[in-house]
């Protein structure tokens, strides 16, 4: 992938996330749009801020975000260009499986030559953090999750990332650029957006892209069902010594 000028490629996504009690549609397969809000995916506001910052530190370049997504996924797009994100583009398809939607993302991160691609570390609604990974490899392009702060050098062609590892540790990494890296919250703070900001942002120009016919999916949903309760309550009554023993006799039991 050549790269002309320092270009940042951020993948956004607008989220769902479900209001009140999850209420299944008659599919099986999905939940009912009543029982949904649709914001800005956090993470994702982090990756794009964390662009902005590096564009402002090297002096010159280019912030695009791009969305997989019907006309909804607009208003994260609109938002993000409030933020101040150079442009927009939006592969208009309706995908909710991680791997095709990677496939989408990479064909558009093929056609924009990025230096870095960006992506928030998971989002609200998936939480399963693979869409990075596949859009990784698809472009053969190293992938680091949980980023949490990025040191970038044009003219060395590498950058110094430090991710977030198990346990509480960090690992500090000197990677070879373009890469794909997946941004933990907690490496800024995504700037306040005006109100004149979000109105010229509203009549800026929205890219949108045909879905690739190479965006297959790798899974599909069988079937999709809310956790059956399990919750017993019992009440313990008597003196203090009473329910000690009555304490140990369910331990016990439970043990057993």
């Amino acid at each position: 992938m050549s790269v002309e000028i320092f270009r940042v490629l951020v993948c956004v996504k607008i989220a769902a996330v479900i209001d009140g009690e999850p209420r299944i549609a008659s599919d099986g397969l999905t939940m009912e749009p009543q029982a949904l809000n649709w914001d800005h995916n956090e993470w994702d506001l982090h990756a794009v801020e964390e662009a902005l910052l590096l564009r402002e530190s090297i002096g010159s370049g280019e912030v695009v975000v791009v969305s997989v997504g019907g006309e909804r996924a607009e208003q994260t797009l609109r938002w993000c260009i409030a933020m101040g994100a150079d442009r927009g583009v939006r592969v208009d398809a309706e995908l909710f499986e991680p791997v095709s939607i990677a496939r989408c993302l990479a064909e558009v991160a093929t056609r924009e030559s990025p230096s870095l691609v960006l992506t928030g570390a998971q989002s609200v609604d998936g939480m399963h953090s693979a869409t990075p990974a596949a859009m990784a490899g698809l472009l053969g392009l190293t992938h680091l999750p949980f980023v949490t702060e990025i040191a970038y050098s044009d003219p060395t062609g590498t950058a110094v990332v430090l991710r977030e590892l198990e346990g509480g540790s960090f690992e500090r990494v000197k990677i070879a650029v373009p890469a794909v890296l997946s941004i933990q919250t907690g490496i800024n703070h995504p700037r306040y957006v005006t109100l004149g900001a979000r109105k010229r942002a509203l009549a800026s120009h929205i890219d949108v892209r045909s879905v690739s016919p190479a965006a297959k999916a790798a899974s599909r949903i069988r079937s999709l069902t809310t956790p059956a309760s399990q919750t017993e309550v019992q009440f313990l009554n008597g003196s203090t010594t009473e329910i000690a023993e009555s304490i140990r006799k369910i331990i016990t039991r439970t043990v057993d």
